[in-house]
């Protein structure tokens, strides 16, 4: 009597009962809904004004979050400033708070403070 053989003498099996759950690589959590500054933008105060119009601060600067600089106008002021808004005063705005920022000098000698707030 012949016996066949072949392959290998070990035998092997999938276990297909497992009771993990695969991961689909995807965030399946809820988004945190956006403040007001991230959805109207910003209102913008220029303090001790004498003729500069605010700066824009739009919503999607505030949603981004990271550091950026804008010029104050010169209006009927005669000069310009420019206000750097750094990166916490964005996270500051996005938890609906007010920030007051300072302006450079900008080789006039003087400073205004800006506030900005949620539109």
């Amino acid at each position: 009597m012949i016996h066949a053989c072949g392959g290998s003498s070990g035998s092997s099996s999938t276990d297909t009962s497992s009771n993990e759950t695969p991961d689909t690589g995807g965030d399946t959590s809820t988004p945190e809904p956006l403040s007001a500054c991230e959805t109207n933008g910003t209102t913008a105060t220029v303090g001790t004004n004498h003729g500069h119009p605010s700066p824009s601060i739009p919503a999607a600067d505030v949603t981004e979050g990271t550091l950026k600089t804008y010029q104050v106008g010169a209006g009927s002021a005669g000069h310009t400033h420019s206000v750097t808004v750094p990166a916490a005063s964005f996270d500051t705005l996005q938890a609906g708070t007010t920030v007051v920022i300072t302006t450079n000098a900008d080789n006039t000698g003087h400073t205004h403070a800006i506030t900005v707030a949620c539109a």
